[in-house]
């Protein structure tokens, strides 16, 4: 009876660790599309703190995305994000658009 109890224990310890993954990978990804909606259709001067905030933001939670997330997605916003950053720093508006717009695709990518 004891080792029953104490795989109950663990299917739920398991059941919750995954529900709490989701719910902060939902809210992640929900607070990154904000950022990235917040910033302008243009690469004005004004927009870099907001275009940093997001690169910050997704520093920050790298490490414990890639503890359920595939390497292969996370590698995908990697590369979208730099080169999102690049195209704005070099004010390729057209290039910028298209990166912010595949960065877009690759969070929503992560939340699935």
């Amino acid at each position: 009876m004891k080792s029953f109890f104490f795989t109950l224990l663990l299917f739920v310890l398991m059941l919750s660790a995954i529900w709490l993954n989701a719910v902060y990978l939902d809210r992640l990804t929900e607070e990154m599309l904000l950022t990235l909606d917040s910033l302008p259709n243009g690469t004005a001067a004004a927009a870099i703190p907001r275009a940093e905030k997001l690169y910050l933001q997704w520093q920050k939670a790298r490490d414990r995305v890639t503890l359920s997330v595939c390497r292969t997605k996370i590698d995908r916003v990697d590369d979208a994000l730099v080169a999102m950053r690049v195209y704005f720093e070099q004010r390729k508006t057209a290039d910028y658009l298209a990166a912010r717009e595949t960065l877009r695709g690759c969070i929503v990518n992560l939340r699935e």
